[in-house]
């Protein structure tokens, strides 16, 4: 069974291993890490997430993606949680905005 994401921004951060779908038609994606930094048009900054091809993981240095949480449009497997990832996800939004990194976004064509 899978969940339908609202497209708010405002949802928990996902836990990692957490298994996503970024189009109705698109492949999956797992996701490795969380508060990613990129650059992106000369300007560093963060992703919610960063993830990797699922099932085939990285064949490719470059094939990792980025994304937020308001570009996920279903999630297909929750990864694991216990206490640490709860007390994570509950500090998520503070421990990104004292980062004092800008949020990125997708560009436009690649959505």
């Amino acid at each position: 069974m899978t969940d339908t994401m609202e497209r708010q921004g405002t949802e928990p951060v996902l836990p990692i291993g957490s298994v996503v779908r970024l189009h109705p038609q698109g492949g999956l994606a797992m996701i490795a890490g969380r508060a990613a930094l990129s650059r992106q048009n000369g300007r560093q900054g963060y992703f919610d997430y960063v993830a990797v091809p699922y099932p085939d993981g990285v064949p490719e240095p470059d094939e990792y993606l980025f994304f937020n949480r308001e570009d996920v449009y279903e999630v297909e497997y929750f990864g694991y949680i216990n206490a640490d990832e709860q007390v994570f996800a509950e500090n998520y939004d503070d421990l990104i905005a004292k980062a004092g990194y800008p949020k990125l976004s997708i560009p436009q064509d690649r959505q």
